[in-house]
Parts: C-alpha cells; sequence; structure tokens
C-alpha cells in the first residue's frame, strides 16, 4: 500500500478512533483523529494533504453529514466516507446527498474497511490524476490564449505594416506622374530629395550626378547641410565608394559599423549616425549618380524598411532624372540647330550679323530681371534666335 495515502479519523469516541487507527495502521496507511466536525476541519485546513476522510455521523456540535457538506465546499478532491451504527434507507439517502462516496458499517469488518478504502485509493488517485491533468489543460489554455493574443497583435501590426507600405507604394506612385512630366532636371531632383525627406523623415538628403567625363560626382541639390563636398573623385569618400562599386552602402549605426568603413567615415570627415547611399540607375545610361540620406540624431535612425522603400523609389527616381536629362539635351540640340540656321541667314548681310543673339541675350536679360520662370525663359530663347527668319 502506498504510505503517502493519508488518513482523517472523525469520531467522538476516543476509543473507536484508537481501534480504527490501528487498523488503518497496520494496512499502511498515514492516520490523524479528530474528535469532532470543528477539530477536523481545522485538520483539513492545516494538512493540506488529507487524502481521505472517515467520519463518523452523529458527532456533538457538527455532525457527520455537515462535516462532509464542508469538506465538499472546501475540496472535491478529498474523499469523504461515513461510518454509522444505524443503516436504514434515509440515511443512506443523506449520506449520499451530503456527498460522501461511500459508507462503512459499524462494528467494523477489516476486511470490508479495507475494500471500501482500496476503492477510495483509486478514486483519490483518479481525482489527483485528474486535478493536475485540469492544472495542465488550465496552463495550456493559458497559454495557448497568450499565443492567441500576441499572433493577433502581430497581425494586427502586420496589418497596419502593410497599411502603411501600400500608403507609402501608393504616395511613390502618385509622386512619379510629376516627376516624369517635370522637364527641368533641377527642379525634378528638388522634387524627389522633398519625397525622400517625407518617406524617411531624415533632414540630411543630397543627389549628386556623374559629370560628363564620368570620373567625378557634383552635388546637384540638397536638403539640410550637407557633410559631403561638392565635387569628389569616383571611389572618393561614401558617395564615391558607392559610385565605383555601383552598390548601396547602409550602415544603421556607425558606431557598430565594420572598422574599415569607420576609417573611411573618419578620414572623410563623414559625421552620421545612420546613413544610405544608393546607385542611381537606368536601362540607357547606367549609372547617372548616388543619392544620399543621413540621420546624425539618435532619435531618428534609418530602418531596413526605410531602406527598402528607397531602393524602389530611387529607381523610379533615376528613371525621371533620365527623362528631364534627355528633354534638356534635346532642348540644347534643338537650341544650337536653330542658332546654326539663323546664323546662316544671317552671314548673307553683314549688317544684321549677330543681331539674333543680340536680341536673344537682352531679352534674357530683361526677363531674368523682371522674373520670368525658367521655362518662359527657354522659350524667350528660341523667339530671339526665330524671330527674324522667314522674312
Amino acid at each position: 500500500m502506498e504510505k503517502n495515502f493519508k488518513i482523517l479519523v472523525v469520531d467522538d469516541e476516543e476509543a473507536l478512533r484508537e481501534i480504527l487507527e490501528e487498523i488503518l495502521v497496520d494496512m499502511g496507511y498515514e492516520v490523524v483523529t479528530a474528535e469532532d466536525g470543528y477539530v477536523a476541519l481545522n485538520e483539513i485546513k492545516k494538512n493540506n494533504d488529507i487524502d481521505i476522510v472517515l467520519t463518523d455521523i452523529k458527532m456533538p456540535r457538527m455532525d457527520g453529514l455537515e462535516l462532509v457538506k464542508n469538506i465538499k465546499a472546501e475540496s472535491s478532491a478529498i474523499i469523504p466516507i461515513m461510518m454509522t451504527g444505524y443503516i436504514d434507507s434515509d440515511i443512506l439517502v443523506s449520506v449520499l446527498r451530503a456527498g460522501a462516496y461511500d459508507f462503512i458499517p459499524k462494528p467494523f469488518d477489516a476486511q470490508a474497511v479495507k475494500m471500501i478504502l482500496e476503492r477510495s485509493v483509486k478514486k483519490r488517485r483518479m481525482v489527483l490524476e485528474n486535478k493536475k491533468l485540469m492544472k495542465k489543460l488550465k496552463k495550456a489554455n493559458s497559454k495557448l490564449k497568450e499565443q492567441r493574443r500576441k499572433l493577433e497583435k502581430k497581425v494586427w501590426i502586420g496589418d497596419k505594416i502593410l497599411e502603411k507600405k501600400y500608403k507609402e507604394l501608393k504616395y511613390i506612385n502618385d509622386t512619379m506622374e510629376k516627376i516624369n512630366t517635370t522637364m527641368d532636371y533641377r527642379k525634378t531632383i528638388h522634387f524627389i530629395l522633398s519625397v525622400v525627406q517625407k518617406l524617411i523623415g531624415s533632414n540630411r538628403a543630397s543627389i549628386m550626378l556623374l559629370t560628363e567625363d564620368k570620373k567625378r560626382l557634383k552635388v546637384v541639390d540638397m536638403i539640410g547641410r550637407s557633410m559631403i563636398k561638392e565635387e569628389i573623385e569616383i571611389g572618393e569618400g561614401v558617395a564615391g565608394w558607392v559610385a565605383e562599386k555601383n552598390k548601396m552602402l547602409y550602415i544603421k549605426d556607425t558606431e557598430k559599423a565594420d572598422p574599415e568603413i569607420k576609417k573611411m567615415l573618419k578620414r572623410n570627415r563623414y559625421e552620421a549616425k545612420s546613413f544610405v547611399s544608393l546607385p542611381l540607375n537606368t536601362v540607357k545610361r547606367g549609372l547617372i549618380g548616388v543619392l544620399n540620406v543621413t540621420s546624425n540624431s539618435s532619435e531618428k535612425v534609418i530602418t531596413e524598411d526605410e531602406v527598402d522603400i528607397l531602393k524602389i523609389f530611387s529607381q523610379q527616381a533615376a528613371a525621371g532624372i533620365e527623362t528631364s536629362l534627355t528633354y534638356q539635351e534635346l532642348q540644347e540640340h534643338y537650341l544650337h540647330t536653330i542658332k546654326a540656321l539663323s546664323n546662316a541667314i544671317e552671314a548673307k548681310d553683314e549688317y544684321t550679323r549677330g543681331h539674333a543673339e543680340r536680341v536673344t541675350e537682352l531679352s534674357v536679360k530683361l526677363a531674368e530681371e523682371i522674373g520670368y520662370e525658367k521655362e518662359e525663359i527657354r522659350t524667350l530663347k528660341f523667339g530671339g534666335i526665330l524671330h527674324d527668319i522667314g522674312k
């Protein structure tokens, strides 16, 4: 018999308690005793390892039926068994209604007591096992609820991220229409930088374009105080490295950067908390420049998500810059063509030679003084050169 099962014997007759205690100890049980219901309840509260309660029905102060009701209210795991010398149908009904598991008739039959206790031990073991399983189940349910809560939070965060990404991509898509319809490349570049500032929230950004010989990079426009020279060699500094390798350079935290990167930053006096420099490539021209975005504030770190957005936007921005550069080149070719035509016509008369250029130069100066827009001045140039053709 398992020694860890403890039985509480409750009877107002001391002799009966002692006899029953001796029988139970011989069977291998651990036994404690109480003379009435009140003492028994205190014993149960004091010892939370009581497995089975054997209680007489008729006792002073608190009888066995009341004790069993209190036991069931305190702990559903304890197995209560009634003892009585008066067995009739009314008593049996009262015993069962009170919540007793079984009853032992007096006088005691050791074999009957043994059988009833063995059944009670099995019942107690099942109750305890069920209690353990319920505890595990409750813990598992609690864990599942927590995992579900975390999952729901992740889904909610994921939805918010997707919503943010959608808005960013829609904003990029909407801005591309303006970028592609702005033919002045300087205006295009300035608008691109303003979009970058809105997307990333950085107060420092610049765009550098390759010079005609493709050996240097030159700053075309910037937002915020620039830490980059106006013009650098390919391979020089961060932007020069990006142009030479035609590869993005992203450092989330310069204090944790590779030693070689730190040396390069120190050598070029490049002060930033985090930065990203992206090559600007087009299908027709290849590399045309570099987009630089920096942050020198510990409160604003350029994140991986922001870099992903910049990668997408930089491709579109490069295409927009190429379009405006191509338009400018076409305008220059057109201007040279009509100048050549005008000069050829004026060359026939020495008195009119250079007249169109002088008119154009004077008109442009007046227009600039008045405050004409660049596009209007460009149109005025064409008009000045062409004004005598056809006379």
